[in-house]
């Protein structure tokens, strides 16, 4: 078998860094050159001549010296400006691989189960003052602020600890 390798020619202000103009005139003049150098390849008719049956594939080049280009070209690609690196630290790594082992859903259910139990804890101590103090009003009201602020304390704690993960993730590090 014969194979005729056909190379995308380069163009003008065409760059390795993938610089492609796909304007209708640029698809016309890479159109062009490939046609030519696809017709180029058929008039050189290289399938023709004493080939062995045991060659297998025989790869022909479209014309002399055409060898594939290397992916990286020496240079920079054009327009490429180096910024100063913000390194990331420990802390930085953590929250990353803290980002990547908690899920969003779970913290959402954190700070939603704190709320719920805020918003429904004044119910529960107006059902249950009789019943859990034996009518001992004002130290079930002791302990029904004590519980209120502790609940509330978790609830922003929680807040808190979902917007640090958000930022941080969205960020890559605090």
């Amino acid at each position: 078998m014969h194979v005729v390798r056909l190379l995308s020619p380069k163009l003008e202000n065409e760059t390795h860094t993938k610089d492609i103009d796909f304007s209708p005139a640029g698809i016309n003049n890479r159109w062009e050159a490939g046609h030519a150098d696809t017709k180029r390849a058929l008039e050189q008719q290289a399938w023709i001549g004493e080939w062995g049956l045991l060659d297998g594939v025989v790869l022909h080049e479209s014309r002399p010296g055409a060898e594939p280009a290397s992916e990286m070209e020496p240079g920079k690609p054009s327009g490429f400006q180096a910024g100063p690196h913000k390194p990331r630290g420990r802390i930085g790594e953590a929250v990353m691989g803290a980002c990547t082992r908690i899920s969003a859903i779970q913290l959402f259910a954190m700070v939603f189960s704190f709320l719920l139990a805020g918003l429904f804890l004044d119910v529960f101590w107006v059902r249950v003052a009789e019943e859990l103090h034996h009518g001992d009003i004002a130290g079930a009201l002791r302990k029904q602020s004590w519980l209120n602020a502790f609940v509330a304390l978790g609830a922003a704690g929680a807040a808190i600890r979902l917007l640090l993960w958000v930022g941080s993730c969205a960020n890559g590090g605090l």
